[in-house]
């Protein structure tokens, strides 16, 4: 009979340590050696203040050993979670920069607007923004810096007259190349043989791609240019808007 109640308890053991602690108010540890499973867990049991500073470290945490559910809302921050153990999960260490600008239609401008300056490699320069009269156009150029050694650049744009849907032309154009030593390109916006241009202007897209080397130890930038014309028959001497967002990875 006693070896049957022995064998009783040891089956239902963490059961009846639950019931012990329920009553008297002693704590107990878990079997086991520094295990928690998701199932000892009750849900939105883990809060802020029952972790200790650099408590979360990647290699402590087994794959689905804390499910949804189990940690509550801004239960780990910065201070609980040692970042020190994340390294190598995130690559890269880019720098984003953004730069807008409002150019007068004058056509070619008197000083290019340098929308984007990536380091080792050359500028995205903003050139020119015409009036109606001109054909609407907005260009943007990709120059390599004096000292740059070869870099691949690729970039595109697409325009169109405004609004769209009406049945207005659109235009593209691309460049891509090997680019060193002051070299560049120009891609514009111009729209040849519009007979009726929109009522509100032209607007544009470009998307660059700048990029030195291969695998992980490559140099990269992209850059997003976004260009407003509003220049049209009724008001040949508006403006360019334009706008650049730019991620380098060195």
């Amino acid at each position: 009979m006693l070896r049957g109640m022995w064998s009783h308890v040891r089956r239902h053991g963490i059961a009846y340590a639950a019931l012990f602690i329920a009553l008297g108010g002693t704590a107990a540890a878990l079997p086991g050696n520094n295990s928690v499973h998701s199932d000892d867990l009750a849900p939105k049991a883990v809060k802020a203040g029952d972790l200790g500073n650099g408590a979360v470290k990647t290699k402590k945490l087994a794959k689905q050993a804390v499910k949804r559910g189990k940690i509550g809302l801004d239960a780990v921050g910065g201070a609980q979670a040692d970042e020190s153990s994340f390294q190598g999960l995130i690559q890269g260490d880019g720098v984003q920069s953004s730069r807008t600008f409002v150019a007068d239609a004058v056509g070619f401008l008197p000083t290019p607007l340098v929308l984007a300056d990536i380091p080792g490699m050359g500028k995205i320069r903003f050139l020119y923004c015409g009036a109606y009269a001109n054909n609407d156009q907005m260009r943007v150029q990709q120059l390599s810096n004096d000292d740059a050694q070869d870099y691949i650049g690729v970039g595109y744009v697409t325009s169109g007259n405004l609004p769209a849907g009406t049945g207005q032309q659109e235009h593209t154009d691309f460049d891509a190349g090997h680019f060193s030593g002051g070299g560049g390109g120009v891609l514009l916006t111009q729209l040849p043989g519009v007979a009726n241009p929109g009522p509100f202007g032209i607007a544009a897209l470009w998307d660059y791609k700048l990029f030195r080397g291969d695998g992980a130890g490559a140099s990269s930038a992209h850059v997003a240019v976004s260009g407003f014309n509003d220049s049209t028959s009724s008001t040949p001497q508006g403006h360019c808007y334009v706008t650049a967002d730019t991620i380098h990875q060195p």
